[in-house]
């Protein structure tokens, strides 16, 4: 009787273990199958996120190879968007100014820019990415007195600026549907580069040096009768080369990143002066600035505000003229596989031949 009833109460031990491991089973596989969609939720929006950001990444990096390609085509422009820039033309200072040439290099790099937006839009399109066109570039630059004089600067300041992308988006939508979206701006610091800094030395110097060191070494020629008066001036113009030059190097001229050049397109040394000779061009036309970004130096410097110095006048009723293209390269960093950085631009100016002269402003 006993035996009968502990037989019993183990059957039904065994049924109750079976419902429960039963049961115990159900219970995880259920709860595994909600862990594991909230897993693969949390994935999926991880990997739309990662997505925008490698897609910031790549906008980023073509930033800063168009704003490298836009500051060596303005500067090969003297600073103006097509063709040459003439700095001086007779009296008259021409030169582009800060603001100037930062609407030039805004308009520049944009246009440059939006062209890799296009490649990159075709790149993405198959991972469900949407890029659409930017609508500015904002481009923020380094003080004149962080960067003037050239061989008082702070390279670390001086030789780089910062370019900001911004009015436009990316989307992307993953796997299950879900999207992320950066509506934000796009920041690039550009260097080494030494656009500014060499705009700034050149600004300066033809401002208020140039003209003055042509007519004081006539001056000092003016007795030497074996020499035209177009080689007199010829002379002047390549001394104030050569102090452009030390502008940039000192003294040192040997390990000097900066090439100062200058092309003498007038006067011809065998022919005689003739005042109109060298003018056949008019002064440039000042550029509609219209920014579409709010200026700022990165270094929160101030320009100098420095007002041109007085100038040698050479009198006279014998005036000759020259037409100089000079040429600033920075021969140490490529901004690309091939290219340096070159400011070109022209100066076309006159001085009195004869020798007497006076100090005037």
């Amino acid at each position: 009787m006993k035996r009968g009833v502990s037989t019993s109460s183990l059957g039904i031990i065994a049924v109750l273990c079976v419902a429960v491991g039963v049961g115990w089973m159900t219970y995880q596989n259920m709860a595994g199958t909600g862990v594991t969609d909230r897993i693969t939720g949390v994935t999926a929006s991880e990997e739309t996120r990662a997505l925008v950001e490698t897609v910031k990444r790549t906008l980023k990096t073509d930033l800063i190879y168009s704003s490298q390609e836009a500051s060596m085509k303005v500067a090969s422009a003297g600073g103006g968007d097509t063709g040459t820039r003439y700095w001086r033309v007779g009296k008259e200072f021409t030169a582009p100014t800060e603001e100037e040439v930062l609407y030039v290099v805004s308009n520049s790099t944009l246009n440059l820019m939006n062209k890799f937006v296009r490649t990159e839009r075709e790149q993405y399109a198959s991972q469900k990415v949407q890029i659409s066109d930017y609508d500015c570039v904002g481009s923020y630059n380094p003080s004149e007195e962080a960067c003037y004089p050239y061989l008082g600067r702070d390279p670390e300041i001086a030789d780089a600026f910062q370019n900001g992308l911004t009015g436009g988006t990316i989307e992307a939508t993953g796997k299950d549907g879900q999207k992320d979206r950066y509506e934000g701006n796009i920041i690039a610091d550009i260097a080494p580069n030494e656009f500014w800094p060499i705009y700034y030395t050149l600004y300066n110097f033809i401002r208020d040096e140039f003209n003055v060191i042509v007519t004081s070494t006539v001056r000092d020629e003016c007795p030497d009768d074996t020499l035209s008066t177009s080689q007199k001036i010829i002379d002047g113009v390549e001394e104030a080369c050569k102090k452009l030059q030390e502008e940039f190097c000192g003294d040192d001229l040997e390990n000097c990143c900066i090439n100062v050049t200058c092309e003498i397109e007038c006067p011809d040394p065998d022919e005689p002066v003739d005042t109109s000779t060298c003018f056949q061009t008019e002064p440039p036309e000042p550029l509609a600035v219209d920014l579409c970004f709010e200026p700022k130096h990165t270094d929160e410097g101030k320009n100098s505000g420095e007002t041109p110095s007085g100038q040698l006048i050479a009198q006279g009723t014998t005036t000759g003229s020259y037409r100089v293209l000079v040429s600033a390269t920075d021969e140490c960093h490529k901004l690309d596989a091939q290219d340096y950085l070159e400011w070109k631009l022209y100066i076309v100016d006159s001085i009195g031949t004869n020798c007497e002269v006076v100090d005037g402003e």
